[in-house]
């Protein structure tokens, strides 16, 4: 009932809050923006308290952003941001999280995880599909983009979201 109730307070945020449309999707990505994360982390460690699993996060920051940027534009910047989503959004599970934080900023939430091997795999699945070229749709143009990422684990590295992220 509980998780039912966060799924329908969430649709009802997309649809309409007071006098204004909150969204929780980025616009660019389709990602879920910050607020849908914290909702989806809150149930996260609530699940993971009450059944003894573990979950992490993971930050990942696009390296060479702003070179991209700077050299073939903001709208090569956004087709990139927008292919990296994808590219995240397929390496993980069903039911994992993957959002944009603002500007190259991504956090992945893989949830309900049995063992750290499956967050292992996780991150081997990322960094395989992040060290493809992405074309940049000048001509020939592609670049290669690489990802700081650091990795946060429900229980070992924190309890609650402050410290986690």
């Amino acid at each position: 009932m509980l998780f039912r109730s966060r799924i329908a307070r969430a649709h009802d945020a997309a649809l309409a809050w007071d006098r204004g449309v909150v969204t929780v999707l980025q616009r660019h990505t389709g990602l879920p923006n910050r607020m849908l994360f914290m909702d989806r982390l809150g149930m996260a460690i609530e699940r993971a308290h009450r059944h003894g699993n573990w979950f992490a996060l993971v930050y990942l920051d696009a390296d060479r952003f702003k070179l991209i940027n700077d050299t073939w534009g903001h709208a090569a910047g956004d087709r990139l941001l927008v292919e990296v989503a994808r590219r995240l959004g397929e390496s993980v599970r069903q039911g994992d999280t993957v959002s944009r934080l603002g500007g190259d900023e991504f956090v992945i939430l893989l949830s309900e995880l049995d063992n750290l091997r499956e967050c292992e795999q996780a991150l081997e699945r990322i960094s395989e599909a992040l060290r493809q070229p992405l074309h940049m749709g000048n001509g020939d143009a592609s670049a290669c983009v690489s990802a700081s990422i650091g990795v946060a684990l429900y229980r070992a590295d924190g309890i609650d979201p402050d410290t986690l992220l």
